[in-house]
C-alpha cells in the first residue's frame, strides 16, 4: 500500500527500479538501474535536491523497499509542518491521528501553548495516550487562596509589531555568536512609558515547575541581552569608524543594526574595536544621525496573538539590577526617580583627576558676553562637569540647532568655564553644552584622526579600591600634532663602498646593533591586452641598492658612522667582526627605505587598552622590576619602566662538548687548545688525552744480559701497562787495529 498502482519508483540498496503494475505482494514490468529523485535535500547542500542513476544489482532477502514516489508529498508535508508546527516538524506523529485536521487546527493548538489542555493535546497526537496533568503544589496547604505564577521576565523595546499581541504566544531567541537558541510561552505583558517618553514592554515567561529537564519552567534555553549603544556624531556615507558611547557586551567584529536618517533601517558590519569605537565599518549608505541606537543584527521574535502570519521582533534590555537611593521614605509608589549615574559615583582625586574623552551633555542655564571681538563666553552649568582647558563642545540652541564648534579657554569652577569659537549666543533660546570626543592629531600619521584621544572611561568592582582604566594611549595637546614618528629613512642617491650617506642635513636616528628593514623602490606597471583591451596593473622592483629579484629587500643591522651615514652587515656577528656590504660599483636609486625592524608596516593607532590600577602595597621586600608597562598618566598614556628589552648576555664557559674528539694524538705531547669567539677573550682550556699503549720503541737494545731484565713503564698519565723482553743471540763485534795504534 502507498506505491503508486504503474510507473511508480522504488529503491533497493542502491538500485532504483520503475515498474508498470502491482500485485498485493508484488511489483510487475520492472524497469532494473533507472533514475531518479532520491531526496529533497542534499547533504552537502540542504536547498539542492539529489538525482541519482543506478545500475541493476542482487538484492538479498529481507532488503528494505524504499517508495521513491512520494518523496514530493513527504517533503511538502515536512514544510507545511514547519509553517505551521514549528518545534514538531521532525517528530512522528501518530498514525491514527488525522493530519490535515490537525494541521489545520495548529493556530488553536499554539494559542494554548502551556495550559493542560495543551499539554493533552500533544501526548494524544504524539503518542495517542491519554494524560492528565497533576500539579503537587495543589494538594499542598495554602495560607490562602491566592494563586501565584512564578514568571522570568524581560524588558524589551520593539524593532517591529506591537509586542503587547506576544501575550500567550512563544518568544524565540535563535543562536547568535555566544548566545544560546532559547524558547519560551510570553503568560503576560505589560506596557512602560519612561519619563522620557520612550515605551518598553515586560514579558512574563513561565518559569514555574519544570515541565522537562531541558527547560526552566517552560523556558527552553536562556534568553540574553542584545547589547545596544548610542551613536555619538553624525556617520556620513561610507565612514569607517563609529563613535558610540560603549561597545561593551559586543563581540570583536560583527554586524550592527542602525536606523538611517531617512528612518530606513540596515545592517552594518565591523571589523574591530575598540572601548567606544567600532573599526573597519562597512555598508553605511546614507547618514545616520547623532544619538541614534547601534545594536546587535539579532533580535527575539514572536508571532502575533492577532494575526498568525505577523512576526513580532523585539530587543531584550538590560535592567538596573541595583539601585543606590537614600532617604526612600518620602517616595511612593509610580513616583518618578531620576538616575544621577550608571554605575558608581566617585568624585575622590583617584577618579575625578583624569582626562575623561566621553560626549556628556550639560543644560546651559544661563551665560554672560566675555569678549565681543570673538565672542567669548561664560557660561553656567546645571551641574559639575569634567571639562579640561582645549575640550571642545558643541552648543546646541533649541531653535538655531548646532553652533560651530567652541573651545574651551579657561576653567573658572566646577559648574562655570569660558568658552569661544561657537560664534553669538541669542539671549532668547535655552542652549544644551555636548562635549565632542577629542581625536588623535598627528602630521606624521594623518589616519591617525579617527582615533579617541585620551582616556574612555573608568570601572569599579563595588567594595573594592582597584580601578580598569580604559584608554586609547593616545594623547590631546589642546590642538598640537602629536610628536611621533615611525623613525623611518626614505633616502634617493648614488652610492659606492660600504659607507651609505642617507640623510644630506639631521640625524637618522639609527645606532650600532639597531636591527633594520631595508625596502627598495615599488612602482607600478601597467599593461594592456591587445586581444582584449583590458589593462592590468602590478607593483613591480623600482631602483634597489642590492642585487636579486627582490632588490635585496630584508633585514639588516646598522653600524652607525655619522649623524647622515651608516654601514651594513648580514648579522651582529658580521657587524663585530665589521664585515661590511659594499658596493662595488655606482648603485643609484630613488625612494628607498629604511625602517626600524620593529617599527615595521606599523603606524599610529589606537592600543585599546584595559589596564587595572592597584592600590600601593608597603612592603620590605625588594621585587624585581621587569622589562614593559610601569603605569599610567592621567592622559590615559601608558609609560615604560626604565628597563628596555635590549640584553647583554655574558658570562664564563662552564662546559665544552666534545663533538668529534679525533685520533692518534701523542699522549706525553697532547695538541694546545685555543678558544676563538667574536665576542668573549680571556678563555683558555687544556685537552686531555686518553687511549692505550701501542708500541715501545727500542733506542738502544743493550747486550751481554746474564739474566732476562724487567721492564717498568712509567709516565704519559696512564697506568697498568706491562711488557716482557724477548732476548736473542747476536753476534757482537769490535774492530781494532793490531799494531795498538788509535
Amino acid at each position: 500500500e502507498g506505491f503508486p498502482d504503474s510507473y511508480g519508483l522504488l529503491k533497493i540498496d542502491d538500485e532504483i527500479i520503475t515498474y508498470t503494475g502491482k500485485t498485493k505482494s508484488s511489483f510487475t514490468g520492472c524497469v532494473r538501474g533507472f533514475s531518479g529523485i532520491t531526496s529533497y535535500s542534499s547533504p552537502s547542500n540542504p536547498e539542492q535536491l539529489v538525482f541519482d542513476t543506478s545500475v541493476g544489482a542482487a538484492h538479498t532477502f529481507g532488503s528494505r523497499v524504499e517508495n521513491l514516489s512520494n518523496l514530493f508529498l513527504k517533503e511538502f508535508l515536512h514544510k507545511t509542518k514547519t509553517q505551521l508546527l514549528p518545534g514538531l516538524e521532525d517528530r512522528q506523529l501518530n498514525s491514527n491521528l488525522d493530519q490535515k485536521v490537525f494541521l489545520k487546527n495548529s493556530k488553536d493548538f499554539y494559542l494554548s501553548k502551556g495550559t493542560d489542555r495543551s499539554y493533552e493535546i500533544l501526548f494524544k497526537a504524539l503518542y495517542a495516550e491519554n494524560v492528565k496533568i497533576v500539579r503537587p503544589g495543589e494538594f499542598l496547604f495554602t495560607p490562602s487562596n491566592a494563586q501565584y505564577n512564578v514568571t522570568n521576565d524581560l524588558v524589551v523595546e520593539s524593532i517591529s509589531g506591537d509586542p503587547v499581541n506576544l501575550e500567550l504566544m512563544s518568544l524565540f531567541q535563535d543562536a547568535y555568536e555566544d548566545q544560546e537558541k532559547a524558547y519560551a510561552p510570553v503568560s503576560n505583558v505589560e506596557t512602560i512609558i519612561t519619563g522620557t517618553g520612550q515605551t518598553f514592554y515586560r514579558l512574563s515567561l513561565d518559569a514555574g515547575y519544570n515541565k522537562d529537564i531541558r527547560v526552566d519552567g517552560s523556558i527552553y534555553g536562556a534568553f540574553g541581552v542584545q547589547a545596544k549603544t548610542r551613536l555619538i556624531g553624525n556617520a556620513g556615507v561610507g565612514l569607517t569608524v563609529l563613535d558610540v558611547d560603549s561597545t561593551i557586551g559586543f563581540a570583536t567584529s560583527g554586524d550592527l543594526f542602525v536606523t538611517f536618517d531617512d528612518s530606513t533601517t540596515g545592517i552594518v558590519s565591523y571589523t574591530s574595536k575598540s572601548n567606544n569605537q567600532f573599526f573597519g565599518v562597512t555598508g553605511v549608505g546614507k547618514t545616520i544621525l547623532d544619538s541614534t541606537t547601534v545594536g546587535l543584527s539579532t533580535f527575539a521574535y514572536g508571532k502575533s496573538n492577532k494575526n498568525f502570519d505577523e512576526t513580532i521582533t523585539v530587543r531584550i534590555n538590560n535592567v538596573i539590577a541595583d539601585c543606590e537611593h537614600p532617604n526612600t521614605y518620602e517616595q511612593g509608589i509610580n513616583d518618578t526617580i531620576l538616575i544621577k549615574t550608571l554605575g558608581i559615583g566617585n568624585t575622590t582625586f583617584k577618579y575625578k583627576n583624569w582626562y575623561y574623552n566621553t560626549a556628556p551633555s550639560y543644560n546651559i542655564s544661563e551665560f554672560s558676553l566675555i569678549d565681543a571681538s570673538d565672542n567669548t563666553y561664560r557660561i553656567y552649568l546645571d551641574k559639575d562637569h569634567y571639562f579640561k582647558v582645549g575640550d571642545r563642545l558643541t552648543i546646541n540652541g533649541n531653535s538655531s540647532g548646532d553652533k560651530p564648534l567652541s573651545t574651551v579657554t579657561k576653567i573658572i569652577t566646577e559648574r562655570s568655564v569660558l568658552i569661544k569659537g561657537q560664534g553669538e549666543l541669542s539671549s532668547n533660546e535655552q542652549f544644551i553644552a555636548k562635549r565632542s570626543l577629542l581625536k588623535a592629531e598627528s602630521n606624521n600619521f594623518p589616519g591617525s584622526a579617527v582615533y579617541s584621544a585620551n582616556v574612555q572611561n573608568l570601572y569599579k568592582k563595588k567594595y573594592e579600591d582597584d580601578i580598569i582604566v580604559a584608554s586609547s594611549s593616545i594623547p590631546f595637546y589642546n590642538a598640537n600634532s602629536l610628536n611621533a614618528t615611525s623613525r623611518s629613512v626614505e633616502f634617493s642617491g648614488t652610492f659606492i663602498g660600504s659607507e651609505f650617506e642617507i640623510l644630506l642635513t639631521g640625524d637618522h636616528g639609527f645606532y650600532t646593533g639597531d636591527a633594520l628593514y631595508y625596502t627598495p623602490e615599488k612602482v607600478e606597471e601597467t599593461s594592456t591586452n591587445r586581444q582584449t583591451g583590458i589593462s592590468t596593473t602590478k607593483t613591480v622592483l623600482g631602483s634597489a641598492l642590492f642585487d636579486g629579484n627582490d632588490g635585496g629587500e630584508g633585514l639588516y643591522f646598522v653600524e652607525r658612522v655619522t649623524p647622515r651615514k651608516i654601514k651594513l652587515a648580514k648579522s651582529r656577528t658580521e657587524l663585530f667582526n665589521s664585515n661590511y656590504i659594499t658596493l662595488a660599483s655606482s648603485t643609484p636609486v630613488t625612494n628607498n627605505k629604511f625602517d626600524l625592524y620593529d617599527f615595521r608596516k606599523r603606524t599610529l593607532e589606537t592600543q585599546k587598552l584595559y589596564r587595572k590600577l592597584l592600590p600601593p602595597v608597603a612592603a620590605d621586600s625588594i621585587n624585581v622590576t621587569n622589562p614593559g608597562f610601569t603605569g599610567i598618566l592621567i592622559n590615559g598614556v601608558e609609560i615604560l619602566n626604565y628597563k628596555s628589552k635590549d640584553v647583554v648576555k655574558y658570562g664564563e664557559i662552564k662546559k665544552i662538548v666534545v663533538l668529534n674528539g679525533g685520533n692518534d694524538y701523542d699522549v706525553v705531547n697532547p695538541p694546545v687548545l685555543h678558544i676563538n669567539d667574536s665576542v668573549g677573550t680571556g678563555a683558555t682550556g687544556t685537552i686531555s688525552v686518553s687511549g692505550n699503549l701501542k708500541e715501545i720503541r727500542l733506542v738502544d737494545p743493550g747486550f751481554d744480559y746474564q739474566e732476562t731484565p724487567r721492564i717498568t713503564i712509567t709516565g704519559g698519565g696512564g697506568f697498568g701497562a706491562e711488557a716482557s723482553v724477548s732476548l736473542r743471540s747476536t753476534e757482537h763485534k769490535i774492530s781494532f787495529k793490531a799494531d795498538g795504534s788509535v
